[in-house]
């Protein structure tokens, strides 16, 4: 690490031990409003420094603290400082991947956020939305748009019509960009649920198949690997029978498939009822 940077790492680690002292000072003040009052505006600081250091870790003991019986509630704070911390809070449950309350936690940042403020809204969009696309909500268009996130509209584009090819291009274009705000994994593992969408094409198209055949020959609910491995290869993504037959396990065990896999026949056997359930009900057990 250069010189220049060491130190001014070594100057936010000294800035963020020193406001943890006001912070004790601040909770300990048992009969002073001000003080204790004082308290989230610092957890939200100290949030910044340990964000920047990467030392994720710390953040559970000021969470841990904010949630004690003895921290003032969050309604007596003002809303700005709630909003931050809820942001902050949100980036760290999907660095925990908990999925579930980073879309609880990023959705009150957004809806409680100044209308003005449309930069802390880009800040706070730049998670929820990854999030909620893996919890089955799609953004419109207009949205993406007019928080300038245009690095989402191709993204999103690929995962409404289960393009892995489009994903993985706009994934490896944007890639810097979704390091840096630590949304990379995150989008990384939404690949799964691109191939779900992309399979469930291949279903219907199946189905539509069968259903024209007038000799009836074939059954809507088997559908080979090999009709799966052409869908990838038409969208020029290289994949051999083992491959697929082992992507297939894993959306089964996930959830993202209701059904199962005869490797002897190289075949997927999907249930007549609900083969692919709703993003949504997946997410509420596995993601």
């Amino acid at each position: 690490m250069p010189n220049g940077m060491q130190e001014k790492t070594n100057n936010m680690a000294d800035a963020g031990a020193q406001m943890m002292k006001c912070f004790a000072v601040s909770i300990q003040a048992q009969h002073n409003r001000n003080k204790k009052l004082a308290a989230l505006f610092i957890v939200n600081e100290l949030f910044k420094v340990y964000f920047k250091l990467n030392t994720l870790h710390l953040c559970k003991n000021l969470v841990r603290a904010v949630m004690a019986p003895t921290f003032a509630k969050l309604e007596e704070f003002p809303m700005a400082q709630r909003v931050t911390y809820m942001y902050y809070v949100g980036r760290l449950s999907v660095f925990e991947e908990k999925y579930k309350d980073a879309e609880e936690q990023l959705e009150f940042a957004l809806a409680h956020c100044d209308r003005r403020a449309v930069k802390n809204k880009r800040r706070i969009l730049q998670y929820l939305v990854p999030v909620k696309l893996g919890r089955g909500h799609v953004p419109s268009t207009d949205l993406l748009r007019k928080y300038q996130l245009y690095e989402y509209t191709d993204l999103v584009g690929a995962f409404k019509c289960g393009s892995i090819q489009a994903f993985n291009q706009t994934l490896l274009q944007h890639q810097k960009k979704f390091i840096a705000s630590g949304t990379y994994l995150l989008l990384e593992k939404m690949k799964l649920v691109v191939y779900r969408t992309l399979f469930k094409k291949v279903h219907q198209v199946h189905t539509q198949m069968v259903q024209e055949d007038v000799e009836g020959r074939g059954k809507s609910t088997q559908i080979s690997v090999e009709m799966l491995k052409a869908s990838l290869d038409w969208q020029r993504v290289s994949m051999d029978l083992e491959e697929i037959e082992c992507l297939v396990a894993n959306l089964i065990f996930h959830g993202y498939i209701k059904g199962y896999l005869s490797h002897q026949k190289r075949t997927l056997v999907v249930s007549k009822q609900d083969p692919f359930p709703h993003l949504f009900e997946v997410s509420k057990t596995s993601y």
